[in-house]
């Protein structure tokens, strides 16, 4: 008969719990997703301080940043950030953060 569409469905929320489970503890998140949310907040500074209140507006800084991932880059993500919520992402989901200056 094969595996059924509830089958997926169970197997997909047994694969987001199992990889939350791996990247809930806090060192295990820091070490797997520290570096890119260095790079994160490097960008975020970045654009605060090329922002026209800044007196330390950099040229070229700023703008609009695109990164790029995959669904096994985005659970990790979510779970170093205390966002994720359990399920697996869907197909082409995105996070999306914003700063308002």
């Amino acid at each position: 008969d094969g595996i059924s569409s509830e089958d997926v469905v169970r197997l997909t929320e047994l694969n987001a719990r199992r990889w939350c489970a791996r990247f809930s503890d806090p060192v295990m998140s820091q070490l797997a997703m520290g570096p890119f949310l260095a790079e994160v907040r490097a960008l975020l500074s970045a654009t605060v301080e090329s922002s026209p209140a800044s007196s330390t507006r950099r040229r070229g800084a700023g703008g609009v940043h695109v990164v790029c991932g995959h669904d096994t880059t985005l659970v990790p993500l979510l779970c170093a950030m205390g966002a994720f919520e359990g399920g697996w992402p869907r197909y082409a989901a995105n996070l999306t953060i914003e700063l308002a200056l």
